[in-house]
């Protein structure tokens, strides 16, 4: 079993046939067999309300109720901010990314989760830090 922390630039490339990234995330979540409930994936409330704002701005309400039917599908595991982590590890880290992004990469390394995210910051932080 391996565990998952979803990023918001993977779920907006999830929900979003127009994306760029759109048919690379139907790829790998179809790769990752999630209906067999063989992996856990995890968000946690900072990119989830920066979630829901990205699509609000992109697609309207129509998305929120794609984005929460998906959750139930899968059983998402809700993972509560620590802010004062998050800020102490964006502030260690040093790299031009947001307080959102440093707090998956943080709960990555604390909780050994593997990330899903389209962010080649993210990707180029996580082979220097975790």
């Amino acid at each position: 079993m391996i565990s998952y922390i979803f990023d918001t630039s993977f779920l907006i490339s999830l929900l979003d046939i127009d994306d760029i990234n759109h048919i690379k995330a139907i790829e790998l979540i179809s790769e990752l067999e999630i209906w067999n409930y063989k992996n856990k994936f995890f968000i946690n409330d900072i990119i989830l309300n920066e979630t829901y704002t990205v699509l609000n701005y992109k697609k309207w309400f129509e998305f929120l109720k794609k984005l929460e039917d998906f959750f139930d599908w899968i059983e998402i595991i809700y993972l509560s901010w620590n802010n004062e982590e998050y800020i102490s590890y964006f502030k260690m880290i040093k790299w031009k990314v947001s307080v959102a992004d440093s707090s998956v990469l943080y709960d990555s390394y604390k909780y050994n989760l593997k990330m899903l995210t389209f962010d080649k910051e993210m990707l180029k932080i996580s082979k220097n830090y975790l």
